[in-house]
């Protein structure tokens, strides 16, 4: 059993934050549970709390208006973070992310990146595609890489 991600969680006592438990994500025999742990220290010999975290299929089934890649050429594929995967609303954001990305489509804006598809895994979705950035913001802002006083001068 190992742990594969972990975070703290807090609770307001009396007006004051305060250490609440440990929520640790943890893969047993290839397979990944959720689980909290009362330290901040995860001791795998005291979780609580454990559920098995899905995984697969878990994006909204594909709509037959919807732009489908299979091939991903050299774009971005925007897939959900492990942790989105605890979420029981994942499907309904990955659902309204493509409904915007599919209406900007249409209508593109230059400031916002250009979506070209999603990737369909057994009829759902499993990740959007866009095109990568030419620059980073970085590079964009600071094209002569200045220093800060130089920059600000």
């Amino acid at each position: 059993m190992e742990i594969v991600k972990s975070v703290e969680a807090f609770k307001k006592v009396d007006d004051v934050f305060k250490f609440g438990y440990l929520k640790v994500i943890i893969r047993q025999n290839g397979r990944l549970y959720i689980a909290k742990c009362p330290h901040r220290e995860p001791n795998l010999s005291e979780l609580y709390d454990i559920e098995p975290l899905a995984t697969e299929d878990r994006g909204p089934k594909v709509e037959p208006t919807w732009t489908v890649l299979n091939v991903s050429h050299n774009y971005y594929v925007k897939t959900p973070d492990i942790w989105a995967y605890s979420s029981p609303n994942l499907e309904q954001r990955i659902l309204r992310e493509v409904e915007a990305c599919e209406s900007l489509k249409s209508h593109p804006h230059p400031n916002i990146a250009v979506y070209k598809g999603c990737r369909s895994t057994n009829g759902r979705v499993s990740g959007i595609y866009f095109l990568p950035y030419t620059l980073t913001f970085e590079e964009k802002v600071n094209p002569r890489h200045l220093c800060k006083s130089d920059f600000l001068s």
